[in-house]
């Protein structure tokens, strides 16, 4: 449906960006407050 000529070639892009860019935010979101128990990221020098 989201490929159906209702939407426009501008309104996709945009919305499938939005999808990602809220997909990486969460996920560092996720990270940052460690909601699922993993090790916290480690950083080495």
């Amino acid at each position: 449906q989201f490929f159906s000529s209702k939407y426009t070639a501008n309104q996709r892009s945009r919305a499938l960006l939005s999808i990602g860019l809220i997909s990486i935010g969460l996920f560092v979101l996720l990270r940052f407050i460690n909601v699922y128990g993993d090790q916290p990221w480690q950083h080495f020098e």
